[in-house]
């Protein structure tokens, strides 16, 4: 299916505006103090030292976006890709509902993990202190924490669904559907590939690592894939240095083939 008349909504440029609008906002209020005469101690610094942390906040986020969006952009335009291709509505339906499945499983274990953590340290609490107030505070953090662990993936999965049914891969990112995931900056880098071709449309995987504040940590891109492309597939991986010179893909063969 051609994909030269798509043109995609550049989510990340949305992100760069309400962040400079935030920043603006808040570097005014840095000011505000001075202007209405407040004194620091009345709460002058307080304002000044949180409206200060939002703004760097904010320098940090647009460092951040400002190059995702640029090169989102260079993608979107179609002159900054390795492949792209548009899926029929009815592999697009089968890919989101694989999707969300496999968000809701990494959802539900993470949550199932903090949920544990939390009952053996209130129980440790309670142990040491003899103040079952704590239980109810645990159990607070438990509900309060299970909201994101249901519902994101949910909004993940709708904000795909109001996108048009299209994969692009480019050297250092990857587009499907809404969502964009770059690698090549900020100490992001591609890793590993794998290929499902036990679900319909088949399924790449690609894995990217990049530093947080308390190590490594991988997410993993999902590329729904037609049967018409997966010849593509093996060159591909080749150009994103994923040939057997580097980390070999991994073929899930279907039980059926």
């Amino acid at each position: 299916m051609d994909v030269s008349g798509i043109r995609p909504v550049n989510h990340q440029w949305r992100v760069v505006r309400i962040w400079t609008v935030l920043m603006a906002l808040f570097l005014f209020a840095c000011f505000v103090p001075g202007i209405v005469g407040l004194d620091g101690m009345d709460g002058g610094f307080a304002i000044i030292t949180i409206s200060g942390m939002i703004v760097v906040s904010g320098l940090i986020t647009l460092a951040f976006y400002i190059p995702r969006a640029r090169r989102l952009d260079r993608m979107l335009n179609h002159d900054n890709f390795l492949a792209a291709w548009l899926l029929s509505r009815e592999d697009w339906e089968k890919y989101l509902a694989h999707d969300l499945s496999e968000d809701r499983s990494i959802s539900n274990s993470t949550y199932l993990l903090i949920t544990v953590i939390s009952l053996v340290v209130g129980a440790f609490l309670v142990v040491v202190s003899g103040d079952f107030l704590f239980v109810i505070i645990i159990l607070g953090i438990i509900a309060f924490l299970s909201l994101p662990a249901f519902i994101f993936p949910l909004l993940r999965n709708r904000r795909k669904r109001l996108s048009p049914p299209l994969v692009m891969i480019g050297e250092n990112a990857a587009y499907v559907g809404g969502s964009f995931s770059n690698w090549g900056s900020m100490g992001a880098s591609l890793i590993a590939s794998s290929l499902d071709l036990s679900v319909k449309p088949a399924i790449l995987t690609l894995s990217v690592q990049y530093p947080t504040r308390t190590g490594m940590s991988e997410d993993q891109v999902r590329l729904p894939v037609p049967a018409e492309k997966l010849p593509l597939i093996p060159g591909l991986l080749d150009k994103l240095g994923l040939s057997p010179e580097g980390q070999p893909p991994v073929f899930e063969e279907s039980p059926n083939n």
